[in-house]
């Protein structure tokens, strides 16, 4: 299943743009073959699409998952 986000992805659009080899290597992987896996989608999917840095790469779950925690905690505070 192709990611719906592909198209304005700005991780590829601008990013990666002068890198058409990894870029292409990327987007296979998880863009087109695994969406699930992608650290982005990841983050979008939980956060929304503006939560998403423009140089998390996709292969970063570790950051991914450290910048839902950190909006988690912060909505958590605020809620005191």
């Amino acid at each position: 299943m192709q990611c719906k986000r592909i198209k304005n992805c700005a991780f590829f659009n601008g990013l990666m743009a002068n890198m058409p080899t990894e870029s292409n290597r990327l987007k296979k992987r998880y863009c087109l073959d695994d969406i699930t896996g992608c650290a982005r989608a990841i983050v979008a999917n939980k956060l929304g699409t503006d939560a998403v840095p423009k140089d998390l790469f996709p292969d970063d779950k570790m950051r991914a998952v450290n910048i839902i925690n950190a909006a988690l905690i912060s909505e958590r505070t605020e809620n005191i």
